[in-house]
């Protein structure tokens, strides 16, 4: 079982079962930060995506120099 909330909104289906190979993965987080850096490729390296990145990354414990 993924450890993380993020990990198991991405690899464990409603029914609590494991994405298996074959399965259809959605990921509309990443799909909208996609959208995003697309609008916007900046926001990627100094704007709010950047910060938003860095607390994720923070968030689970690791370091991230900008």
């Amino acid at each position: 079982m993924p450890r993380t909330r993020s990990c198991r909104e991405l690899f464990v289906k409603e029914n609590g079962s494991l994405v298996q190979e074959g399965d259809l993965l959605k990921n509309p987080k990443l799909a909208r930060t996609f959208r995003r850096i697309a609008e916007d490729p900046m926001t990627y390296y100094n704007g709010s995506l950047a910060r938003e990145i860095v607390d994720d990354i923070t968030d689970y414990g690791m370091h991230c120099s900008t």
